[in-house]
């Protein structure tokens, strides 16, 4: 709760704001995700200056005035997921981003896989997004990522090669044959 007090020519007036607790949970497949930051936009979606980051749970709590619409935005590997619009009435909030494992195999030519190469995750456009990962003995890596376009390079004797993009809603798997 805000009490503020407005001096007045008169004397002044005092004004109570009531504020509930909004959480916001953000998942990806059922799965909570922490360090995921969260805006607040009111209802005509105007940005009101006030962000955070989610916990281990994937949750974060703002103290909003109540019933006034919302809108949170999650900002998941260079993808923004929006919730609805909704009344702050206290009720649970999720943001799912979905998505799901996209699976990366390298071959050097038909079933001989390539172990021990670095591979990053880019985004459609060509964008880092700071996820990496080394394929194991049958050439795979895997990324946990939301819905949407990517592109995996990998570096291998010196030469970058690319997947072409690969969009991902569910889970899905990609191959790269780097022919020798």
């Amino acid at each position: 709760m805000c009490h503020i007090t407005v001096p007045l020519s008169s004397g002044s007036l005092a004004m109570e704001i009531v504020e509930i607790n909004q959480v916001i949970t953000v998942i990806q497949n059922s799965n909570p995700l922490g360090g995921i930051r969260v805006y607040v936009f009111d209802e005509n979606n105007r940005y009101l200056g006030i962000n955070g980051l989610t916990d281990e749970n994937g949750q974060i709590t703002f103290g909003l005035p109540q019933n006034q619409a919302y809108k949170f935005r999650a900002d998941i590997l260079g993808t923004q997921f929006f919730s609805d619009i909704t009344p702050n009435t206290g009720e649970a909030i999720s943001i799912d981003s979905q998505g799901g494992t996209l699976t990366f195999t390298v071959n050097k030519g038909e079933n001989l896989a390539l172990a021990n190469v670095n591979a990053y995750l880019f985004s459609e456009s060509g964008t880092y997004l700071g996820k990496s990962g080394t394929t194991d003995a049958s050439g795979n890596t895997t990324f946990n990522v939301p819905t949407g376009n990517y592109k995996i390079r990998c570096d291998y004797l010196g030469y970058p090669f690319w997947t072409p993009v690969v969009q991902v809603a569910t889970d899905q798997s990609t191959n790269l044959v780097i022919p020798h």
